[in-house]
């Protein structure tokens, strides 16, 4: 795992501590009664006892004294100096550590190279697989949700049969009492069109409405998840990614658009994964909201609610396809990993919708 890549702060402040702890010993001369520090026991050394120095400083450290290069280097070159410049001699000397990645982003990464070294698979192999991972084991949901859909159009169904209902039974009170005029008819109230849409949905056994939402609500914070951690394994030049691509894309870490330098790092070929990934979120939206094509006798039969939902249904489609021009923008901004699981997750929900 990448551990000790993810926490180069603590290093460095036990090698900082370390060289703090060896320079006040060193200023303290040939004095016997000073203890050395502890981790310059010889006991502790795989190369057996350090070689006595011969000289003015006799009870000094020697040049084996010192198990990191950076710790020996900066005492031997400052031991006369104050602390303050030893650290920052270490500091010069040694590399900035590399930003970190924390919290849900850090954990992201951590699962998606625990699947990289379990799989054994290419980089560009494992994106697609994490995609179809995530897409199976989110698949029941969706079937749930799927169903739920069905309950929701019981509504209809209900006030349908209500209204039936209620004018038998204005036509049969009209002809038990000719002499007076048949009762009004009324619409029925919501209340009872909701407790007869339960009942059907009941009767057919069929999940809650409700269930229609959960679908989205439990892809969409692990899309954004996976996301952000791919954009952090960008960031931080994750081992691998740079080189872990093929064909044209691969270098992972590289966008399809630089716009800050107006650069297409991978080539006219970059833009193929970000366009594949919003034309695949446009076919699935289109699968969504597909509905069937009626003749105009149908349409013209068709009650004047049902007709004004297909009609808002074109104003919705056309407000989605809209929305997908900033998508394709943030896809081409996004690194070819990215792209390539955000293309990869919506083929496979295209396939499941199918």
């Amino acid at each position: 795992m990448m551990l000790g890549r993810l926490r180069p702060a603590r290093t460095w402040r036990v090698v900082e501590s370390q060289a703090a702890q060896v320079a006040d010993w060193w200023r303290g001369g040939s004095d016997p009664s000073r203890p050395r520090p502890s981790f310059l026991s010889t006991s502790q050394w795989p190369f057996g006892a350090p070689q006595e120095r011969r000289g003015k400083h006799t009870a000094g450290p020697s040049s084996g004294d010192f198990v990191d290069p950076l710790v020996q280097g900066a005492i031997e070159s400052s031991s006369d100096a104050s602390l303050e410049h030893q650290s920052a001699v270490l500091r010069a000397l040694c590399d900035p550590p590399p930003e970190q990645l924390s919290g849900i982003v850090g954990s992201v990464a951590e699962g998606i190279e625990w699947l990289h070294q379990t799989s054994g698979l290419p980089w560009w192999a494992t994106f697609p697989l994490l995609a179809a991972g995530v897409r199976l084991a989110l698949f029941p949901l969706a079937v749930q949700a799927a169903r739920a859909q069905g309950s929701a159009s019981l509504v209809g169904v209900a006030r349908t049969q209500l209204m039936e209902e209620a004018a038998g039974a204005r036509s049969g009170a009209g002809e038990r009492r000719r002499d007076r005029p048949p009762p009004l008819l009324k619409k029925p109230g919501l209340r009872a069109v909701l407790a007869r849409a339960q009942a059907l949905r009941r009767r057919l056994e069929l999940p809650h409405p409700a269930w229609a939402l959960a679908s989205p609500l439990a892809q969409l914070p692990v899309f954004v998840g996976v996301l952000a951690g791919v954009r952090g394994m960008a960031r931080v030049d994750w081992p691998g990614l740079s080189h872990g691509g093929t064909a044209w894309f691969l270098d992972l870490t590289a966008p399809a658009l630089d716009s800050a330098a107006w650069i297409a790092p991978q080539g006219a070929l970059g833009f193929i994964l970000p366009a594949a990934a919003t034309l695949a979120m446009l076919a699935n939206m289109e699968a969504a909201l597909r509905l069937p094509a009626l003749s105009a006798e149908e349409a013209a039969r068709l009650p004047s609610s049902q007709a004004l939902r297909r009609a808002a249904l074109r104003y919705v489609r056309l407000a989605l396809e809209l929305a997908l021009v900033p998508v394709l923008v943030v896809a081409l901004h996004m690194p070819a990993a990215g792209a390539l699981y955000w293309a990869a997750s919506s083929g496979v929900a295209l396939v499941q919708g199918e």
